[in-house]
């Protein structure tokens, strides 16, 4: 998943990264890293490997949960 990158904001052990995508209704989305993981802020853009588990898509019809 690539999504252009707004902010990144450092919360102790975590990082907040703030970015947006075109096909997200919200105007935001907001994601929780590890600090351990670098965060290029001079490159616009940032991808994530997404973990099934941890992700929740809806139907935007129905608004009901697609499961992986």
């Amino acid at each position: 998943l690539e999504c252009s990158l707004n902010n990144v904001e450092v919360m102790g052990r975590d990082v907040s990264i703030v970015s947006t995508h075109p096909s997200s209704l919200n105007p935001v989305i907001r994601s929780i890293i590890d600090a351990d993981n670098k965060v290029d802020v001079t490159a616009g853009t940032v991808r994530f490997d997404i973990k099934p588990h941890k992700l929740f898509v809806f139907n935007k019809e129905t608004e009901e949960r697609i499961w992986f």
